[in-house]
């Protein structure tokens, strides 16, 4: 079946705004949080109220869409980093570290997304798993390895991902490099002492 001019206008407005509700959501959500007014998103990608709720009927399935890339992106670092350790261990859990927290410090939101990725969100939930599995590995490769602490755990990474978020939260401008501190001195608080 040949579709009509007029639908596929319909089709490409459509598609134009549901990239537009994504793009302002990205915005509005990394200067706000993930709890500013749906409102405000739909000021910003110049769209109504009622297009962004046809679109996106839940709050969590536009946070899903604007952060999708981003937590699969995290899994996928988070196996990387789990099958370096095989050969690198330090530089395996270096690098997912410094991946980790520059990822926080360049977007406020994603901070928040990756401390309850699966609040409402099946998608993330499945993802978080995922990674999970993944970074417990890693962390008992580095222990094995001798290269962390003795008492080094998985959950220390959880703990990291936390502070860090309080961090950019609160450093404003200056959080990139507030980040980048913190992520020298988590990394030689994991360490093993070479004494």
């Amino acid at each position: 079946m040949v579709s009509s001019p007029s639908s596929t206008t319909l089709r490409a407005d459509a598609e134009r705004n549901r990239l537009a509700v994504i793009c302002a959501a990205a915005a509005v959500f990394s200067e706000r949080g993930l709890d500013a007014p749906l409102e405000e998103v739909a000021r910003e990608a110049r769209v109504g109220i009622a297009t962004l709720y046809r679109r996106f009927p839940t709050r969590a399935s536009l946070v899903e869409a604007v952060f999708d890339e981003k937590m699969a992106a995290y899994a996928h670092q988070a196996r990387l980093a789990a099958d370096r350790s095989l050969t690198e261990p330090w530089d395996a859990l270096a690098s997912y570290v410094t991946y980790i927290l520059t990822q926080q410090a360049r977007d406020p939101a994603f901070a928040e997304v990756l401390i309850a990725p699966d609040s409402g969100s099946p998608v993330f939930a499945t993802l978080q798993r995922r990674a999970f599995v993944s970074t417990v590995l890693l962390a008992e490769r580095v222990r094995e390895a001798g290269v962390v602490r003795a008492d080094f755990d998985h959950s220390d990474l959880f703990v990291m991902t936390l502070a860090n978020r309080g961090i950019v939260q609160s450093a404003g401008a200056g959080r990139a490099e507030a980040s980048r501190r913190f992520c020298a001195l988590i990394l030689d608080g994991f360490r093993a002492s070479r004494s």
